[in-house]
């Protein structure tokens, strides 16, 4: 049954991609699209951007080793992080119409750190697909004991119908397919959340409680002045710096319409 349910969502997913796919007659249609997205769907696809499967997985592995400190650096620093963000759109109007940061950096700087931009945009995107990769083997893993070969061959068969509907349809299809994902976990992460609360065997108040028992999940750990805490403050200051050279995300903005509606997407995401 696990394994039936993944294998659903890949076909549901590979169906939409091809269903909703439209032929992109430019390379510009095919990178940004038609540039009318409505605000709404700008900002679910830019948090399947900022929220990736890889990036789950460490937060949940964070939380449980970390506590407090990587809750609040997810709900509080990564909200200012966006909103800095948010306000550096108002100076994009001259460069709405690029179609990558290394466009943009070469209209300002020239071609050599155009280059430069480039390579390390494609040197990021190949370190972020290997982590959704990851991702799936040890999602699969958990739903169906299959052995290592096998394990492979259901990964490689699930990226190759996320690249399949992506070549075709461009940024449009994989928008589309942005949305389907999620509208199906936003119905499933609440059934997933009480399914496991209800294995636990414990209430919410009796977890809440267990958790204040522990250091780690008390204020107090906060305020002991060590190795660990600069590290903390020193990953804080780094991660309120906005992800401007992130290919994915700046690919959302140059898929707006104009800088007051990128704007506009990135406020409402700091809340999400």
């Amino acid at each position: 049954m696990p394994l039936f349910i993944v294998g659903a969502f890949l076909v549901l997913t590979l169906v939409a991609g091809i269903y909703f796919s439209s032929k992109a007659t430019t390379f510009r249609e095919y990178a940004v699209g038609h540039k009318q997205f409505a605000t709404a769907t700008l900002v679910v696809t830019v948090l399947a951007a900022y929220y990736g499967a890889g990036g789950s997985i460490r937060n949940v592995q964070y939380v449980y080793k970390l506590g407090l400190f990587w809750i609040i650096l997810g709900l509080f620093v990564n909200s200012f992080s966006i909103w800095l963000f948010s306000r550096l759109m108002l100076r994009m109007g001259p460069f709405m119409q690029n179609l990558s940061i290394a466009e943009t950096m070469g209209n300002v700087y020239g071609k050599y750190p155009r280059i430069i931009t480039a390579l390390v945009c494609i040197g990021q995107s190949i370190v972020g697909i290997t982590m959704q990769i990851i991702a799936m083997v040890q999602a699969i893993s958990m739903c169906v004991d299959l052995d290592l070969f096998y394990a492979q061959m259901v990964t490689i068969f699930a990226a190759l119908i996320f690249i399949f509907y992506s070549i075709f349809g461009g940024v449009h299809t994989v928008t589309i397919t942005h949305i389907l994902q999620f509208l199906i976990f936003t119905i499933i992460i609440p059934f997933l959340a009480c399914f496991v609360l209800k294995k636990t065997g414990k209430s919410v108040i009796e977890v809440v409680s267990l958790l204040q028992t522990q250091e780690k999940f008390q204020f107090s750990s906060l305020c002991h002045f060590d190795t660990n805490l600069v590290r903390m403050i020193t990953m804080c200051l780094c991660i309120m710096v906005p992800d401007i050279g992130s290919s994915a995300i700046m690919q959302r903005v140059y898929m707006s319409s104009e800088a007051n509606q990128a704007k506009e997407v990135f406020i409402i995401c700091q809340f999400v």
